[in-house]
């Protein structure tokens, strides 16, 4: 396929897709190393036309919301791209690489996270108010040596919906199983301002008649593993496979939104794909 044709068909779904299909307010990553990790990976020929990256299309089953007990099926993407490995597109992110080390690299990105809209979900959240989609800055740096990578992600909020920060720390290694069989273990931790927990798992006095008043401070809050097997099915198509399962700690796991009927600290999320590699 031709590359200029390739490039205007992924900057189409970019520009006129739902953002849902892109963002998530459960922060669904299905992609393995990080994109400014991955690109070390890439085969040289595929980095001669300046852009390489991934087209994956399938099915995901997600929570509803952070801190659900109700999950859903969608048709969704797993899209990432990077431009001379300065410049990338991941799913719900955009970031450009400042330094580009042997055993670091750094630079700064930006997200768009959606909220939570009660008229979309099974739930019984009557009451609370919905928290609209968020958009954040931030900056990152991650190292790999041979298969092991280690990454660090921190955002700011910077459209006014929660006025907080969170962080996030992972890290991995992809077992080669065989010639065309991969499996990428990830382990991650995130950690959320006292604004930011607020916003996503907080209730204001007298905001609900279904849940009690909370205000949490900030912490770590979540704890996840995840794993990625991809299964190479020749040059340019790969079948993907992957499944994360986190733990909703400390104050979030106190909240009443995810001690009520409709909530659970333990949230599931699976992926299932066919993937284009440009």
């Amino acid at each position: 396929m031709d590359i200029n044709f390739a490039l205007k068909l992924i900057s189409s779904l970019i520009l006129f897709a739902p953002l849902s299909v892109f963002a998530d307010d459960v922060d669904f990553r299905f992609s393995g190393k990080p994109i400014y990790i991955q690109s070390e990976d890439i085969e040289e020929d595929r980095k001669k036309d300046n852009w390489s990256g991934r087209l994956g299309v399938g099915l995901e089953i997600r929570p509803q919301f952070l801190g659900s007990d109700e999950h859903q099926l969608d048709l969704s993407l797993d899209f990432k791209a990077s431009y001379k490995e300065r410049i990338f597109i991941e799913n719900n992110k955009v970031g450009a690489l400042l330094h580009k080390g042997k055993l670091l690299r750094a630079g700064v990105l930006a997200r768009a996270v959606l909220g939570r809209r009660n008229d979309y979900v099974a739930a019984d959240l009557a009451g609370l108010d919905d928290v609209d989609e968020a958009f954040e800055i931030g900056i990152f740096a991650g190292t790999s040596l041979y298969k092991l990578f280690l990454t660090g992600e921190l955002y700011f909020d910077v459209s006014g919906v929660h006025n907080g920060f969170s962080a996030e720390l992972e890290g991995g290694y992809t077992y080669e199983l065989n010639s065309e069989l991969t499996l990428t273990p990830i382990i991650g931790a995130v950690w959320g301002s006292s604004k930011y927990m607020q916003t996503y798992f907080g209730v204001e006095q007298g905001e609900s008649v279904v849940f009690e008043a909370y205000k949490p401070d900030g912490g770590l809050y979540e704890l996840y593993l995840e794993a990625a097997l991809e299964q190479r099915l020749s040059k340019r198509w790969i079948l993907k496979a992957s499944a994360r399962l986190s733990d909703l700690r400390g104050n979030a796991a106190r909240s009443p939104i995810v001690r009520g009927s409709d909530g659970s600290n333990s949230q599931l999320s699976t992926f299932v794909a066919a993937v284009w590699l440009f």
